[in-house]
C-alpha cells in the first residue's frame, strides 16, 4: 500500500513540475514578445462600425404593398427574359423622382408568382415575364411587360418632364 502511495506522490510531482515548467515558459514567451516590442502585452479588441441603414432595394413580391414609400417602381425580374437588362436600366435612371425595387421571379420565393398569363389583381398577381410596375398609394398604376410599352411609357414621362 505504501508503495502504491509512494507512486502516485511521484506522479502527481512530475505532473506538477511539468505544468509549472509549461507556464513558466508561456510567461517567458510573453515578457519576451513585450520587451522586444517595446511595448507591454495587451489585448487589442477592433472597432466596428454598423452600418444602420437598411437597403430594401431586393424585396419578395409577396412584400410588395408594404413598402414605406407611397409611390415607387417595382421591376419584377425574368433572368430568361431578353429585355432584362433594358428594363433594368430604364426604372434605374428614371428621373421620375421615385424609389425603384426589384424583385426576382426566378427566386425560390417568388416562384409561384410565374405563371402562363400575367394577372394585375393584387389579391392573385401573376406575371409571365419581366414586368415594370408603378404602385401609387398600394394600387397598381403601371403594369407594364411588353418591350414597347415600357419604352413608350418611359419615353411619354420624360417628354412630359421636359
Amino acid at each position: 500500500m505504501f508503495e502504491k502511495l509512494k507512486a502516485m506522490d511521484e506522479e502527481l510531482r512530475n505532473v506538477l513540475i511539468i505544468s509549472i515548467s509549461v507556464l513558466v515558459i508561456i510567461v517567458l514567451f510573453f515578457w519576451i514578445t513585450a520587451v522586444r516590442l517595446n511595448q507591454p502585452y495587451e489585448i487589442r479588441v477592433p472597432e466596428f462600425t454598423i452600418n444602420n441603414e437598411i437597403k430594401f432595394d431586393k424585396i419578395l413580391i409577396g412584400e410588395m404593398f408594404n413598402l414605406p414609400e407611397e409611390n415607387y417602381f417595382v421591376y419584377v425580374r425574368d433572368e430568361n427574359n431578353p429585355n432584362d437588362m433594358l428594363f433594368e436600366s430604364l426604372v434605374a435612371t428614371n428621373d421620375l423622382g421615385y424609389r425603384h425595387y426589384e424583385a426576382n421571379l426566378n427566386s425560390f420565393f417568388n416562384y409561384h408568382f410565374l405563371a402562363e398569363e400575367s394577372n394585375q389583381d393584387k389579391n392573385n398577381l401573376q406575371f409571365k415575364t419581366s414586368t415594370i410596375l408603378l404602385i401609387k398609394d398600394n394600387q397598381i398604376v403601371e403594369f407594364l411587360e411588353e418591350k414597347d410599352e415600357v419604352l413608350n411609357y418611359f419615353v411619354s414621362k420624360e417628354e412630359e418632364n421636359e
